[in-house]
């Protein structure tokens, strides 16, 4: 008997000393942006933690494992807000091909019988241009910005009054562009949440596409985000002749930060 009591306070004591290392205990940290990091920094607190700001200090109740993630997360959210210089640049070019044929004839009576004569003609050309525009802002670090291009157009519209309906004309935006939320991380590389939305007005619809992703790259190289390729064709038949085109335009995006002073 005496043995098992032993063996029972042993395995009580065993018991109890991570139970103790994981109780909850409460730390105050000052800090100037504590109404703001306490929402992001809750997540970290676990089941029984708590963080809330009280006067510019936060008031975290955590394990001490978690305290120690707060705490090198708060290391690194916890400073001045860095300026950031955003560039986007569309590059790529445009080619072309446009081919014809047409044929020109005529009939010649004489006194010795008929001539007819004719001619064909063939024409083929190609031409390619190339691009290179730049976009740039100005932004926070955790700010979303929107860099965009693009134009109103008019877009029919159909308005139901008491007496039938009235048709009219409105001015939509049309525009394509980049959203771009930028984010310092703690290795000194920069994090891009990024979104291309691009606009095509086809008659009096205008239709939208877009994309999002992720990158991580240092500040000031460039980085390919999207490529944009666009390929028309056309032709066109007369009664003698014959036209026929194909356009095709590519459109790479990359993008680059800067850091500002």
């Amino acid at each position: 008997m005496k043995r098992l009591r032993a063996t029972l306070t042993l395995l009580v004591a065993l018991l109890a000393t991570p139970l103790q290392a994981t109780e909850p205990v409460t730390e105050i940290i000052p800090s100037a942006r504590a109404a703001e990091l306490a929402p992001v920094l809750a997540l970290l607190a676990g089941p029984g933690g708590s963080v809330s700001a009280y006067r510019e200090q936060l008031v975290i109740r955590a394990t001490p494992e978690k305290l120690a993630e707060i705490r090198r997360l708060l290391e690194t959210l916890d400073r001045p807000l860095r300026n950031l210089l955003l560039v986007v640049r569309r590059g790529g070019g445009q080619a072309s091909a446009d081919s014809s044929a047409a044929a020109r004839g005529r009939v010649v009576v004489t006194e010795g019988g008929t001539r007819l004569s004719a001619s064909v003609q063939l024409q083929d050309s190609r031409q390619q241009t190339a691009q290179d525009d730049r976009y740039q802002l100005r932004a926070v670090e955790g700010s979303t910005v929107f860099i965009a291009t693009g134009q109103d157009v008019p877009v029919l519209t159909v308005l139901p009054t008491p007496a039938g309906a009235v048709a009219g004309q409105a001015y939509v935006p049309a525009q394509s562009g980049v959203r771009v939320t930028p984010r310092l991380l703690a290795d000194g590389q920069v994090l891009l949440d990024i979104a291309f939305v691009e606009a095509r007005v086809e008659g009096a619809v205008i239709g939208r596409q877009g994309a999002r992703t992720q990158i991580t790259l240092p500040p000031g190289q460039w980085a390919p985000f999207a490529r944009i390729e666009t390929r028309t064709r056309h032709s066109g038949r007369g009664l003698a002749s014959h036209q026929s085109g194909d356009t095709l335009a590519v459109t790479p995006l990359e993008i680059m930060v800067e850091l500002l002073p």
